[in-house]
């Protein structure tokens, strides 16, 4: 098995959020990822609402779990 990084955290919330339904442009600009080239010239919407309605989606999906391995190990 490879070693554990940083890294790997972003990779399982981008892949988590595609699996709960959240658009590719979304989880793009979660990750920080700027359009470049002319789309990102003319292309500057900040997807605020969209980043926080995925973010929480992502955070209630982290809670939820770590709920649920504390209940079944009660």
């Amino acid at each position: 098995m490879q070693p554990w990084v940083v890294h790997d955290l972003r990779r399982s919330m981008a892949t988590h959020m595609e699996r709960l339904g959240v658009a590719p442009h979304v989880i793009e600009a979660c990750l920080g990822h700027v359009l470049k080239g002319v789309a990102g010239t003319y292309r500057r919407y900040n997807f605020l609402p969209e980043k926080l309605a995925a973010l929480q989606l992502w955070a209630n999906e982290v809670v939820g779990e770590k709920r649920a391995r504390l209940r079944d190990a009660a």
